[in-house]
């Protein structure tokens, strides 16, 4: 657990850490990397076709480099100061980052969401449904890429396809 809160510390610090720069052993650091890119803490930089996580590569070798969402920087280092995990200051922190001036609507917004979707899967109407209420609806193709942007959510390509309708994954890391 140590180790899994030394590279956390790291990648928030730097926002980006090679593969060099983890200090434990060949198996052990694989084993963390998959479970940080699981849970969304640390994705791969290198991407298959798109931003999305689902289209990042992960490999653990030499020469790799992994990267920290935004929203994920904002909550390890408040863990760090507070000892607390604190999803909710992390998503406002990085929308006011981003520049978002209604940075408390969107974050009922997201908190809405989350009670709405099964399993972190959002879809467009559940999105509009909580925009509707909160009166962001005009706002919400903005509100969408600055939830991406933060990496609160992430398109789902594939399942996309197969649904025949976009759907987001809501980071796992920010319930």
């Amino acid at each position: 657990m140590e180790a899994l809160a030394e590279i956390l510390s790291l990648c928030a610090e730097k926002r980006k850490v090679r593969y060099e720069d983890i200090e434990l052993k060949e198996d052990l650091k694989a084993e963390a990397l998959l479970l940080l890119e699981r849970e969304r803490l640390l994705l791969p930089s290198e991407t298959s076709k798109s931003l999305a996580w689902e289209d990042r590569v992960l490999i653990p070798e030499a020469g790799r480099e992994y990267e920290m969402p935004n929203v994920i920087v904002y909550l390890i280092k408040k863990a760090e100061e507070s000892g607390e995990w604190n999803p909710n200051y992390a998503v406002e922190r990085c929308l006011k980052e981003a520049g978002e001036k209604e940075a408390e609507k969107v974050l009922d917004l997201f908190n809405m969401v989350k009670e709405m979707c099964e399993r972190g899967v959002v879809t467009p109407d559940i999105l509009e449904k909580a925009a509707e209420k909160l009166s962001l609806i005009s706002r919400i193709g903005t509100v969408i890429a600055e939830l991406k942007g933060c990496g609160i959510i992430s398109p789902c390509l594939r399942e996309a396809t197969k649904r025949g309708t976009l759907i987001y994954e809501v980071n796992p890391s920010l319930y």
